[in-house]
């Protein structure tokens, strides 16, 4: 009688629990993460003249960017990062993940990364792992705390399709969203443009676990992009 009369009472049990918010996905991702969410984020003033395949999003106090840095103009870059508060001294809090402009790797921090598309999915992990992984963990040569301290920070190659839009999803990976959330977001954005799907995925994986392995500046990271920034 009992068990009868909680499969009756279980679809108003769900119901309610849909209404008061819970059953969330299980990986508690910030609502930004969704990707409809998050590009609506996007600030629409136009690309400054000479920055390439900009796409910037405003999240609470903080601005996310990435851009196909190689193809532009490294001053200019330099002055929409001064824009939200970077200088010289922060190494305009922008991380140039190729090679081949020597302005950009005067300007700018400098890791250079393979094309994913040339590697497997477990090496694409394993490769941008060891080599981005190091840049998503704390300290004063990590994004977090140009994001923590000038609340801003950009990431980009040289066209912006292979390499930078990889790290990028790392980037929100390791703030908590879910991979496939932060795959799904930069695919719409720059493209998957013959990177195989699950290598960016795999890479992008390897982010949240990095992140992680911090609770405590991931949710510390998340309460900074979810606060109210300015107008």
């Amino acid at each position: 009688m009992r068990r009868a009369a909680l499969l009756l009472l279980l679809p108003l049990l769900l119901r309610a629990a849909a209404a008061s918010g819970a059953g969330l996905p299980e990986t508690g991702e910030p609502a930004f993460c969704v990707p409809d969410t998050f590009l609506a984020h996007e600030i629409a003033a136009a690309a400054p003249s000479g920055v390439v395949r900009l796409h910037a999003f405003r999240l609470g106090a903080g601005v996310l960017a990435g851009m196909a840095i190689g193809e532009s103009d490294a001053a200019a870059i330099a002055r929409l990062a001064e824009g939200s508060g970077p200088a010289a001294a922060d190494r305009y809090c922008t991380w140039y993940v190729n090679r081949g402009n020597r302005e950009a790797e005067r300007l700018f921090r400098q890791i250079y990364l393979p094309n994913p598309s040339s590697l497997r999915a477990d090496e694409a992990a394993e490769v941008y792992g060891e080599l981005f992984g190091p840049a998503l963990t704390e300290g004063p040569d990590g994004l977090w705390q140009c994001l923590d301290e000038k609340g801003f920070l950009a990431v980009g190659c040289n066209g912006q399709k292979h390499r930078g839009p990889t790290a990028f999803g790392m980037v929100l990976a390791a703030l908590g969203c879910a991979p496939e959330h932060a795959a799904e977001i930069v695919n719409r954005l720059w493209g998957l443009n013959d990177v195989p799907e699950q290598n960016r995925l795999a890479a992008i994986r390897r982010g949240y676990d990095i992140g992680a392995r911090n609770p405590e500046l991931r949710a510390r990271l998340q309460r900074l992009l979810t606060k109210p920034g300015p107008d």
